[in-house]
């Protein structure tokens, strides 16, 4: 199962480390446009599940447009939230889980494939972002909370530090490529437009922000 860890596209509360270079209402577009693009690519996929995790929670009418399964992100803190939607996937029968955020529309497919691979020999596995988080978190079994728990989010060691908090606890981990995520302006100007991001490609066409096809 595929879970995507995002939140609704409400002006003002999404993608605001991309202002002032963008307005509320073109951050909000922006990300819309990133969710419809990654469901999109998975969604074709016959044999992959997917899960919305959203917050705020009453913003389900919103994810209802894309038929697959919704469960609120619910209180708490970051961490605790992650932990919360992995393990709900997994009581649900799951044999393999992997979340992602809506950040990054221009991951590859084929990643979802070497993640599958990994969690052959591994319990968990990371897709490490270039800012030393991590785009994708995997798991086939229920995970304690003390991994995701007093995690530094946002810094050069929050993989690191949710590593170290897995091996503690006899959790073999694994690692994918690593990817930069969409947090800046900056990163939005890297954005190479693939196939596959149709939605975000007219967005940034629209807002006259170049990228090069990959």
């Amino acid at each position: 199962m595929l879970i995507v860890f995002t939140k609704a596209p409400v002006p003002g509360r999404v993608k605001t480390r991309l202002m002032p270079d963008l307005t509320p209402g073109q951050c909000s577009e922006l990300q819309d446009a990133f969710i419809q693009d990654i469901i999109s690519k998975f969604s074709a996929r016959p044999d992959l599940d997917i899960m919305i995790c959203h917050t705020p929670d009453d913003t389900a009418l919103y994810f209802t447009r894309f038929g697959v399964k919704l469960f609120p992100q619910g209180s708490g803190e970051f961490g605790e939230r992650i932990c919360r939607c992995l393990n709900r996937a997994v009581s649900m029968g799951a044999p393999k889980v992997f979340l992602i955020g809506s950040d990054i529309p221009h991951l590859e497919p084929v990643e979802l494939e070497h993640a599958l691979e990994a969690l052959d020999s591994a319990d968990m596995v990371f897709g490490p972002a270039e800012d030393g988080g991590y785009y994708l978190v995997g798991i086939k079994k229920r995970v304690s909370h003390a991994v995701f728990m007093e995690i530094p989010w946002s810094s050069a060691a929050t993989l690191e530090v949710t590593e170290a908090k897995a091996h503690a606890l006899g959790i073999r981990t694994a690692r994918l490529k690593k990817y930069f995520d969409i947090d800046t302006f900056d990163d939005l100007k890297r954005l190479r437009v693939r196939d596959c991001m149709k939605h975000t490609a007219r967005i940034l066409q629209r807002l006259g922000i170049r990228s090069e096809p990959a």
